[in-house]
């Protein structure tokens, strides 16, 4: 394994609001390599399709109440790892 990379830590409310919508957004998807997958209808979004909106199969019951863009979600959820002020050594 390569060197272990130093990051900024957010404050302890800022990583429980993020943990708790990460939860929460893979009860509608999961990551598989480079694609989230629905867990419903099991379609894929390939990540360098992160602008176009993500299509569910016709049947699937989560198409009228999952995100629409399911990779910029992902990063809004994650945007508080790389925004943070500080670094865990300082």
């Amino acid at each position: 394994m390569g060197k272990v990379l130093t990051m900024p830590v957010p404050d302890p409310t800022t990583l429980s609001k993020m943990d708790a919508g990460l939860c929460d957004f893979y009860k509608r998807w999961r990551s598989d390599g480079d694609y989230l997958r629905c867990n419903s209808c099991k379609r894929a979004h390939l990540a360098s399709y992160a602008g176009e909106k993500f299509v569910h199969s016709s049947a699937c019951p989560a198409k009228e109440t999952s995100e629409d863009y399911p990779w910029q979600v992902l990063i809004e959820l994650l945007r508080p790892l790389f925004e943070c002020k500080g670094h865990a050594d300082e």
